[in-house]
């Protein structure tokens, strides 16, 4: 029976050649254009750098592309904090008007795009100014 991915979760995914333990909150579930779309907020175990692997505090990811259920689920209760809210509106809003999409790969490739994202924009932020 397959694993149900429910707003509250907390699921445990190991580490793999290229990415830390990663620890993926599911903020809530909508369907969007015909696709579930979870909003989860990553972050990697508490002992990896944070400097290498960030918290993203707002990802979106299709359901049924993502492997979600693949990891393990290590809570059912939790509530995301102000950040989340705030990505997860930015997004939304920029999505409604065509200018957002979500991610349709597995979770850890879309975590890693995500870090690879934020990295660049931090290169041309630097380089900018």
């Amino acid at each position: 029976m397959e694993k149900e991915i429910n707003a509250g979760q907390v699921w445990a995914f190991s580490a793999t050649e290229c990415l830390p333990p990663l620890l993926v909150f599911i903020g809530r579930i909508d369907v969007l254009d015909d696709t579930a779309v979870a909003s989860v907020q990553i972050k990697p175990h508490p002992k990896v750098s944070r400097a290498e692997w960030p918290d993203v505090g707002h990802l979106p990811v299709a359901v049924q592309a993502s492997d979600i259920r693949s990891g393990r689920i290590v809570r059912e209760d939790i509530q995301l904090g102000e950040d989340f809210k705030q990505g997860f509106e930015i997004w939304r809003e920029q999505y409604q008007i065509g200018k957002a999409k979500f991610f349709t790969n597995e979770i850890m490739a879309a975590y890693s795009d995500a870090v690879a994202m934020r990295n660049e924009a931090l290169k041309n932020t630097k380089n900018s100014t």
